[in-house]
């Protein structure tokens, strides 16, 4: 299987790299034509990250249908496949999908009962933002002076009915997808 690692360097074209990509064999589920099977609902493989996301809700036992989830970060490996499964059918969610420039964001994290960030911005989130008891997953991440960083600050944790933190949250459960997607997309030949 193969595998690209995003973000690639403003010198080469991301749509062309992943376009080149036997689908069969694209392990991330990036490529064109399986964001394309996603999108309309029959997915060959489902994009890593967005799968340990569901994975991990579903192992918490936490309730999406009819939730307001508001995910942060509209990027290929995140964002918009996540928003996609999420709104599908089956998971029934209510999702927004924002970015780190929306006017509004603080008032959207407080109204939310899930809130995803993918947006690689160390401490945006404030815990004053979020909804008491909400669930947060902190997917963006940072290499800072002082490690890695997620995008919710660290009192995020307290103000949560469940954190899912950078490092150690949802990180490890996307190298298991990517085993488990390798594992499907060979069972499909």
């Amino acid at each position: 299987g193969y595998l690209v690692q995003l973000p690639l360097p403003s010198s080469l074209k991301t749509s062309e790299i992943l376009g080149a990509i036997n689908p069969n064999k694209d392990v991330d589920g990036l490529t064109p034509e399986n964001l394309g099977l996603l999108a309309m609902g029959n997915p060959r493989v489902i994009p890593c990250t967005a799968r340990a996301i569901l994975f991990l809700l579903n192992q918490y036992r936490i309730e999406i249908a009819g939730k307001k989830i508001l995910i942060i970060g509209r990027g290929l490996t995140v964002g918009r496949p996540l928003s996609i499964l999420l709104s599908s059918k089956g998971n029934d969610a209510i999702v927004t999908l924002a970015h780190s420039a929306t006017n509004n964001l603080p008032d959207l994290i407080a109204q939310s009962e899930i809130v995803i960030s993918a947006i690689g911005k160390p401490n945006f989130i404030k815990s004053a933002w979020i909804k008491s008891a909400a669930t947060v997953i902190d997917v963006g991440i940072t290499s800072t002076n002082q490690g890695l960083t997620g995008d919710c600050d660290s009192e995020v944790v307290n103000k949560s009915k469940f954190y899912a933190p950078v490092p150690g949250g949802v990180g490890p459960l996307t190298r298991a997808m990517l085993l488990q997607n390798l594992l499907d997309l060979h069972d499909q030949k």
